[in-house]
């Protein structure tokens, strides 16, 4: 769902995520940014954390590498900020 349409439909966009018919992913620009979901779920969610039976993520050598090659381009420079992209891309 996108945030234009959640901010037209906010009552009931809250209403079927707290009455638990649903967890919503709302979008900004295509992408998704923010999952929303009722207090119940969300405490489930949270006792799972706790409980550690959420399944985690470490990163790969692969993924390490990444992230180094990433943070040597922020180091000297070699990167774009949101800003000049989007001006680039006329936005």
């Amino acid at each position: 769902m996108g945030l234009t349409e959640v901010r037209h439909k906010l009552s009931s966009v809250i209403k079927r995520a707290y009455t638990g018919k649903e967890t919503l992913i709302i979008e900004k620009g295509g992408l998704p940014v923010v999952a929303l979901m009722g207090i119940g779920e969300y405490e489930k969610y949270l006792l799972l954390k706790k409980a550690n039976e959420l399944p985690t993520h470490e990163p790969t050598a692969e993924d390490k590498k990444r992230i180094k090659a990433g943070m040597d381009e922020i180091e000297t420079g070699k990167f774009t900020t949101l800003k000049k992209l989007n001006d680039e891309l006329g936005r």
